[in-house]
């Protein structure tokens, strides 16, 4: 029984170790990005990458709690506007404040997290004419501290995480403009 304990006292170090080292090696920064092209002209797509109300109808997060508790402070669509959440253990607590706007191309959004975890990120929606259709992309960079920068890489695989949410959330987004 001493020897079994012992094997399992040496995996379990040797997980730390692993982790630990890892982390060194593994960069904190992260940048993610996603396009979409949509069948429809930029004016139509800029309202829902324009403004926080619009853009949370087309996010995949939002619909994971029927019961969410959620609002807006400040004038929408401009810098200094605020989305704040709470809901359950799927979307956490947390708020949106757009940093700037570039209409009708950009809109820059202050991403923090405050439950499960507390993470800040900065969020980008672009928005670029291709002929008829619209090219929107969507990026968030952030920091993941020591030694998360190694767990979120890769036992997480926060990229196979947020490309699926993306993928989501720009299909609604599509959707949405595609049915005007």
């Amino acid at each position: 029984m001493k020897r079994v304990l012992k094997i399992i006292g040496v995996i379990f170090l040797l997980i730390i170790a692993i982790v630990l080292i890892g982390g060194i090696f593994t960069a904190k920064k992260y940048h993610f990005e996603k396009s979409i092209s949509i069948n429809a002209p930029q004016s139509v797509v800029w309202p829902y990458i324009g403004n926080l109300q619009a853009t949370t109808k087309w996010m995949p997060w939002m619909k994971m709690d029927p019961n969410i508790q959620s609002g807006i402070e400040g004038t929408d669509g401009t810098p200094g506007a605020k989305y704040w959440w709470k809901g359950n253990d799927k979307v956490g607590e947390g708020n949106m404040v757009i940093n700037s706007v570039n209409p009708p191309q950009e809109t820059v959004i202050d991403l923090h997290f405050i439950k499960p975890f507390d993470s800040k990120a900065v969020t980008r929606l672009t928005a670029q004419n291709e002929g008829s259709a619209t090219k929107v992309t969507w990026s968030m960079d952030g920091t993941n501290p020591y030694p998360l920068n190694f767990i979120s890489k890769v036992i997480f695989n926060m990229d196979a995480m947020l490309d699926k949410d993306f993928g989501t959330g720009l299909n609604n987004l599509k959707a949405m403009c595609e049915k005007q």
